[in-house]
């Protein structure tokens, strides 16, 4: 094998050094834009935060709490409110999820029918354990909002007890996660004893 000449020599480590100062700078250069990327975000939570605090206001709701709803517009647009204004959201309705989704400007992925079968592409939770599961796996993302739309449905299905079991267990789980569950209902729909007992356990907001 032939030995390399003095220039040969030079020609390589010149070579390698700016191979080497070309890879430092691509580094740097990579470094900076990820560091830019997280100062980006981080001020962007930063800016999102008030907007959330006041959203939570203006809609009379505080984080961690669970809530009954007389009026079924409201307790949709307060959900719309709140996940408009960056708080994560899953919608679990009774209603058409198109209309629902064109109605209150929510993303399709957010919404789940309460049915059982799928409709019009939009997975569907057929018992009660699916349920309580999706929001259990829900609530792991802590700071969220979840709508529980069609109780009257889940209690004629598998009756009040084992509906308000449900809700006793998950509003701690609620608290805990600084998150909130907005329930519509018509309340004509339960005995005095029935309403005593969510009212018990869940805010009323008329």
């Amino acid at each position: 094998m032939r030995a390399q000449t003095k220039e040969e020599e030079f020609s390589e480590t010149l070579l390698k050094s700016i191979e080497k100062a070309l890879q430092d700078f691509l580094n740097k250069t990579f470094l900076d834009e990820v560091l830019s990327n997280l100062r980006q975000a981080r001020l962007s939570k930063q800016a999102q935060q008030p907007m959330m605090e006041l959203t939570y206001k203006l809609n009379g709701v505080e984080p961690g709490y669970c809530y009954l709803f007389e009026s079924h517009e409201l307790s949709f647009q307060t959900y719309a409110n709140l996940t408009k204004a960056g708080i994560p959201g899953l919608c679990i309705t009774r209603d058409d999820p198109e209309e629902v989704k064109k109605t209150y400007g929510l993303k399709e992925g957010d919404i789940m029918l309460l049915s059982s079968r799928p409709l019009k592409g939009f997975k569907a939770l057929s018992t009660l354990q699916e349920v309580s599961l999706i929001i259990t796996q829900y609530l792991q993302d802590n700071i969220c909002v979840v709508l529980l739309d069609g109780l009257e449905y889940l209690i004629t299905r598998f009756g009040f007890n084992a509906v308000y079991k449900m809700i006793q267990e998950k509003r701690f789980n609620f608290l805990e996660a600084n998150a909130n569950l907005l329930i519509p209902l018509e309340l004509e729909t339960l005995t005095q004893q029935e309403k005593a007992l969510l009212l018990s356990e869940i805010k009323l907001k008329k």
